[in-house]
């Protein structure tokens, strides 16, 4: 169950619950492509939104039946430029953004040439991904890093506006907690923690002990024994690789057991002290 309404003049779709819908569309007429960028989509996870995923498997009924207040200004689409139809996939994204203008258009297509055609078209993409070899990592990554980017830039800055204040330097900085990656500790320094935000590296003159009693009441942090961790600028944690990636591309090395705890707090979307 969901409800429409304006938040910072975007028209977005609330679960009744709380929370964002965003549905992700993808148009695309191979199959076995249509499949391996569905499987991506499914593999993103945030702790503000709920995905709708849809594969459109008749792109005549998609465009007839489309109406103005059926996509939502955070709406996601995929789509591949060549798809054997009447429309082209450009074509297909100038209909999309008659309805909607606010809505992100992610091209993915095996045609390196159509960049500059995309781009000219007034299509406004977010993205344009290059699908040379379908069943390799990076095609799958590059989607997931595409559609964490959108949601931790465009829809977390309007449900995330709390501040904290860190001692920072000489001074107390007002830090937006939604820029926050994580906090660490200082190996042999007890009265300091490291900063790391979506842009910068800093130094907070405080003790993380300190700092584990005053972002616990967040529900955004998981507390570690060594680390505070924002489960919002969570992208993905490999287990594989024992590593956690935020959603700018960095990373923390951590064991299994600490990653499975993570994983658990993330998915519950509940405080969680995990130390």
């Amino acid at each position: 169950m969901f409800f429409c309404c304006t938040i910072d003049e975007h028209r977005v779709y609330i679960h009744k619950e709380g929370g964002i819908i965003i549905k992700i569309t993808i148009f695309e007429n191979e199959f076995l492509h249509a499949e391996y960028i569905e499987r991506a989509v499914r593999e993103v996870e945030h702790p503000l939104v709920s995905f709708e995923v849809v594969v459109v498997q008749d792109f005549t009924s998609y465009l007839k039946s489309l109406q103005e207040s059926a996509i939502s200004d955070f709406d996601i689409f995929l789509i591949d430029i060549d798809l054997n139809f009447y429309f082209n996939g450009i074509e297909i994204a100038s209909i999309l953004r008659n309805y909607n203008q606010q809505c992100f258009i992610i091209f993915v297509t095996g045609d390196p040439s159509k960049a500059l055609s995309s781009i000219n078209s007034g299509t406004l993409p977010t993205d344009y991904i290059i699908k040379e070899d379908f069943h390799s990592e990076t095609v799958k990554e590059r989607i997931k890093n595409t559609i964490s980017q959108i949601i931790q830039k465009q829809v977390q800055p309007m449900f995330v506006k709390e501040i904290v204040y860190l001692n920072i330097s000489s001074n107390s900085e007002k830090m937006n907690i939604s820029s926050i990656n994580y906090i660490a500790s200082i190996p042999n320094n007890r009265y300091s923690a490291t900063l790391r935000t979506q842009t910068s590296n800093l130094i907070i003159n405080t003790s993380l002990g300190k700092l584990k009693k005053k972002l616990a009441t967040y529900s955004n942090f998981v507390i570690l024994k060594s680390y505070i961790i924002n489960l919002y600028n969570v992208a993905s944690i490999s287990t594989y690789e024992e590593k956690v990636f935020f959603t700018n591309g960095d990373y923390i090395i951590l064991n299994p057991r600490t990653l499975k705890k993570i994983d658990v707090a993330r998915k519950a979307g509940e405080p969680s002290d995990a130390s």
